[in-house]
């Protein structure tokens, strides 16, 4: 229940649309996404940020994802167990994708965005 209040709490933002719970990531925010395209698929850059249905990594953790709210369909908030260098601790984050879904925009708490562009899908 404290998990569903905190991301009720991360995605409320005064938007009229209303937020609910799902039990995987939305398929417009799986992929892998990079502060510069160029770095796509070769690890190099450490703002990369690959999107699961069930899994979140970043540059040098993984996370499996414990709850996911989305608002509308460019907006979710998510709380995930992540583990890296030797370390374990449970994360929240919040990304709003934009209207072309090419870029993702992380939102933190105090009102900061960091901006990752959608690497092209590997076949």
């Amino acid at each position: 229940m404290k998990t569903l209040l905190l991301l009720a709490i991360i995605a409320a933002g005064g938007s009229a649309v209303a937020s609910e719970s799902v039990d995987s990531m939305p398929d417009q925010f799986i992929g892998e996404w990079n502060a510069d395209v160029a770095d796509c698929g070769i690890g190099r850059n450490d703002s990369v940020l690959k999107v699961d249905a069930n899994t979140i990594s970043y540059w040098e953790s993984v996370g499996f994802i414990q709850a996911i709210v989305v608002q509308g369909r460019r907006e979710v908030a998510l709380i995930a167990d992540m583990a890296g260098e030797g370390e374990e601790w449970l994360a929240t984050a919040h990304f709003k994708l934009s209207e072309a879904g090419d870029e993702l925009v992380s939102m933190d708490e105090r009102g900061g965005e960091f901006v990752r562009y959608r690497c092209p899908r590997s076949e």
